[in-house]
């Protein structure tokens, strides 16, 4: 179960981002649900109707991967704002068009 913080109490974007690389997917679920909404955003600036959470899940999956390999280091203001993320998302929408 997840508990809510609140305040300084919960960790930033970047302790979330290097919890994940040493292995806690707890961390990444919490990264997750802070940013899930915006990622959504960006899915419907790029595909329509039901495709956008497949979108969103699928570039979460591959920055998820990315990190796990220490790899591309995340914007301080979390994962959907990250150059790498916005790739993942144009890439994966640009494949369901063709």
């Amino acid at each position: 179960m997840t508990e809510l913080l609140t305040g300084t109490d919960a960790p930033s974007d970047a302790e979330l981002i290097a919890r994940v690389r040493g292995g806690d997917l707890d961390a990444y679920g919490e990264l997750f649900e802070r940013h899930v909404e915006a990622a959504r955003r960006l899915g419907r600036q790029l595909v329509r109707g039901p495709d956008v959470d497949d979108l969103v899940s699928e570039a979460f999956t591959k920055v998820m991967t990315v990190l796990q390999n220490g790899a591309a280091p995340m914007s301080p203001s979390g994962p959907t704002y990250s150059p790498q993320f916005v790739a993942c998302m144009s890439t994966s929408s640009a494949a369901r068009r063709n």
